[in-house]
């Protein structure tokens, strides 16, 4: 008989931890040892000098990091990056243009878009406030809403809970309220990739030659 206990795809994001509290029935019991798995993560850092490289256009792809290459867009304006912060630079004026908030009166957004299958893990957001909100937007799946309350304590990380997000399709981060954000980075980790084994149908000719031979062994054998 085992003591194993399995947490299924239980997921830890950095900052966060994992309690075991004895609830009061029974007599108590012993933690000898905990199993992880570390998945590979490719972590981006939109506020890396690399990125003022790209910056000031509508979209970029990085650098592929444990395999992963993202596609960095907006349909706003431009995306900007400066000493303090990353964001947009929405067409008009009076906007902040390295944040993602409404100062144009344009609720600003950024999508993400993967060469793969990810499951998103987490962004890395500053200047994010307890009264500020988005719109996580995944295809075929209603809005989700995070708040500034849902970073961890003291971090600047917030745990998506790993969605999954197929290849060639977006994920958007989307102002919602609030006075604006810096959008500083996301971490990511390839999905398991099933491959079926499909046995190839044979060739037209293939069959002919098939269908011909059986038609020879019934001759001989009617001949017989």
């Amino acid at each position: 008989m085992t003591n194993a206990l399995d947490f299924g795809s239980a997921a830890l994001a950095p900052g966060e931890t994992l309690d075991l509290a004895f609830t009061g029935a029974g007599n108590g019991f012993s933690v000898d040892a905990i199993n992880v798995t570390l998945s590979p993560l490719a972590i981006f850092d939109l506020r890396a000098p690399l990125v003022e490289t790209l910056d000031e256009a509508a979209d970029f792809t990085l650098p592929a990091i444990a395999g992963i290459s993202p596609n960095v867009s907006t349909p706003d304006g431009v995306l900007n990056q400066t000493a303090a912060s990353f964001g947009v630079n929405a067409t008009g004026t009076g906007d902040v243009t390295s944040q993602i908030d409404d100062g144009v009166g344009v609720d600003e957004s950024i999508d993400l878009m993967f060469d793969q299958d990810v499951y998103l893990e987490w962004f890395t957001l500053s200047s994010f406030s307890s009264t500020d909100m988005f719109e996580l937007m995944l295809p075929g799946m209603a809005p989700i809403v995070f708040g500034g309350s849902d970073l961890f304590t003291g971090t600047n990380v917030l745990n998506l809970n790993a969605p999954l997000l197929p290849a060639g399709q977006k994920a958007r981060l989307q102002f919602a309220s609030g006075n604006g954000f810096s959008f500083d980075g996301f971490a990511v980790s390839a999905a398991p990739v099933t491959v079926s084994n499909v046995v190839p149908e044979p060739a037209a000719g293939a069959l002919f030659l098939i269908a011909g031979a059986g038609l020879c062994v019934r001759r001989r054998r009617h001949s017989a």
